[in-house]
């Protein structure tokens, strides 16, 4: 799988294949950072959950290396004062990698943020990436939907799915994985409605998020 950018607003996903058919065991994850830069910020929270176990749970404050702004600790909840005994992102990392295993990693927005997040943490911290296969809930919903142009926020995927986003606690790492799950599944159920067992396109181009300055609803 190859994920080129194309312009500040689209990616384009190369020699994608992901078989749906194959009983896989999913870990949907989302994290919580000091800004929007991949690469030039740092995690703060983890939060995961087990498909078909959301009992299953993992969840981890994380000391970043850097401060958290005014205007994220607003957003997050995830202030500088919670995190000034957290646990650092090398002792996070390998607590969540137990958790997860050889499960699938799926998330939200994770070609463009949360993948390449942890990637450039791990690089940071001298660690083993990840090996795992990774899905995103913003891709898949293109794949399935090749002809819409829309950003697939998450947001617009929870209006598109009928899920009721008020029991969730937005911006907060845990109760954003366990929202993300419900779209997974939502969108493995229309999957097989379709009749489509397998994700294996040449190429599908997504709209990138962005944070406009009065509005989190692209993420």
């Amino acid at each position: 799988m190859k994920v080129e950018l194309i312009s500040a607003e689209e990616y384009e996903l190369n020699d994608f294949q992901f078989d749906l058919s194959e009983n896989r065991e999913f870990v949907v994850f989302d994290l919580e950072g000091t800004g929007p830069d991949a690469e030039g910020d740092s995690v703060t929270q983890f939060g995961a959950v087990k498909m078909g176990n959301e009992a299953h749970a993992f969840e981890s404050l994380v000391k970043p290396w850097k401060p958290i702004p005014p205007k994220v600790e607003e957003l997050t909840g995830v202030t500088n004062e919670r995190v000034g005994n957290a646990v650092r992102f090398s002792d996070a990392f390998e607590r969540f990698r137990e958790f997860c295993g050889d499960a699938v990693l799926v998330t939200q927005c994770g070609y463009e943020y949360d993948f390449p997040l942890l990637d450039s943490e791990c690089e940071k911290a001298g660690i083993e990436r990840f090996g795992n296969i990774r899905l995103d809930t913003k891709a898949i919903f293109a794949l399935l939907h090749p002809d819409r142009r829309e950003t697939f926020s998450t947001n617009f995927l929870s209006d598109y799915y009928r899920i009721d986003r008020s029991e969730f606690k937005r911006h907060d790492a845990l109760s954003d994985a366990k929202l993300i799950a419900q779209i997974f599944e939502a969108e493995l159920k229309e999957a097989r409605q379709l009749g489509v067992h397998s994700l294996s396109p040449d190429c599908v181009r997504v709209k990138r998020f962005t944070l406009p300055s009065n509005s989190a609803d692209q993420i």
